[in-house]
């Protein structure tokens, strides 16, 4: 009991008002340059597309397109939730990557966003995310950062918790990226790229989906992006 109550502060911390303009600023931040918002009806339906200040102003749920160089992630499932917080935040930490993690609304549900300028360890991050379960929103809008839920459910700010510090999260990102040595990527015996090849052919071999074999597993492909 003490580890449920534990998991559901992880991720529904308290909720606090926040104005438009902030709301604007998370949003501007994240948003493809010049793109505009699309609102969202109670259920769940286009209702119009405006600026993304007039979206803001209004306080109706929206949605943006992504800039090029942001990683967007809807996680909606516990599995994906555990590789988020245990896998990929030390990964991206490790890059000195900020990671910026919302409670969506729906309890347990989070929306993620990193500023990942390097379009190669984009695509990896992407690609171990779908491994990982999450939906990846390339071509896809997204609610950005206290974009308000359109059936009016509870978001915040997991981590940052302070929307000041989110808001810094792009620029810091873009000072402190490094690419450190990812040895997954080098081919031949011995490798993490060359097991996975050889492990894929002796899956096929034996009929067995390679998809749901990786997806299955928490401790394969989504830990070495």
């Amino acid at each position: 009991m003490k580890t449920m109550r534990r998991h559901r502060g992880e991720t529904q911390p308290p909720v606090e008002a926040v104005d438009a303009e902030t709301v604007e600023m998370l949003a501007e931040a994240i948003a493809k340059p010049g793109s505009d918002a699309l609102l969202i009806d109670r259920d769940n339906r286009p209702h119009g597309r405006v600026s993304i200040a007039e979206a803001a102003r209004s306080g109706a749920s929206f949605a943006i397109e992504l800039a090029d160089d942001m990683v967007g992630l809807d996680v909606d499932t516990r599995e994906a939730a555990r590789w988020v917080r245990n896998c990929l935040r030390e990964q991206l930490e490790s890059r000195k990557i900020p990671m910026v993690v919302q409670n969506s609304g729906t309890p347990g549900h989070l929306h993620v966003f990193a500023h990942v300028p390097d379009s190669d360890l984009k695509r990896e991050i992407e690609t171990a995310a779908r491994f990982a379960g999450c939906s990846v929103r390339v071509g896809q809008r997204i609610r950005p950062p206290l974009s308000p839920h359109r059936c009016g459910l509870q978001i915040s700010l997991i981590s940052p918790a302070v929307p000041a510090e989110a808001l810094n999260a792009k620029s810091t990102a873009a000072e402190g990226l490094s690419r450190p040595e990812k040895p997954w990527r080098r081919k031949g015996p011995g490798t993490r790229a060359h097991e996975r090849r050889s492990r894929g052919t002796t899956l096929r071999r034996q009929g067995v989906p390679q998809r749901a074999s990786v997806c299955r597993s928490t401790a394969s492909v989504p830990r070495s992006i």
